[in-house]
This record gives C-alpha cells, structure tokens and sequence, in this order.
C-alpha cells in the first residue's frame, strides 16, 4: 500500500467531521486512530453507516488495553474488515516481547469467538 491518512480524534463527533473531509479529498485508504477505545469505535460506526468500511483500518488493537475482548466484540460487531494489530508490549521490549503479544491478540479474538477473517 503506498499510503493512507492517519485519522486522529478524541470524540466521534470530530471523527464525522475528520472522515468527511479526507474522503472528500481522496479515494487513498485511511486508518481511525484515537488513544482510547471510545471514539474508535465510534469512528468505526460511523465509516460503517457511510460504506467505507472496505478503505478504513482500525488502528489498532494494542497488548496494553485493559479491555480488548470488548473492543474485538464491538469492531467484529460493527463489521469492520482490516484491523492493525501492535503486539509492541512496553513491559518486555524484545523480539520474544512482540511474540507474545501477538499471541495475546489472537488469544484473544479466538476468545471472543471473532474471525481472523472478518479481519482480513
């Protein structure tokens, strides 16, 4: 992929407002990206309810959030199709670190019963 807008917002309502205008620009793929799990699902929703759900990653699912089978729910719920996964775990910074986030994650989406596919 040669590139694709960072979507950055604290609330829903700035991602509606975030989302119109770079869709209103460009046709290049783009990622909704906030610090908390709120206004990214939010976010989510909202690109679901336009149709753009095919040019939207989900940045991201992280190792550190407290909640992430939750968040995995909701993104699988909202039918969301391209997810950026950080397996990164400040805690242990290795390679062996990154391994085990990564099986974290899929640990976890397997718990909750999402699809590796539906993700895809």
């Amino acid at each position: 992929m040669p590139g694709m807008a960072d979507v950055v917002a604290n609330t829903g309502e700035e991602f509606k407002r975030f989302i119109d205008f770079v869709t209103s620009v460009s046709t290049m793929p783009f990622c909704v990206d906030a610090w908390v799990m709120k206004p990214k699902l939010e976010g989510a929703a909202y690109c679901a309810q336009k149709g753009l759900l095919d040019r939207m990653f989900y940045n991201s699912l992280t190792v550190w959030e407290k909640d992430v089978e939750t968040e995995i729910r909701e993104i699988a719920q909202i039918g969301v199709k391209h997810v950026l996964l950080v397996a990164f775990d400040p805690e242990d910074q290795l390679p062996s670190g990154r391994i085990k986030g990564t099986q974290k994650l899929l640990d976890a989406i397997e718990k909750v019963g999402a699809s590796l596919r539906a993700f895809l």
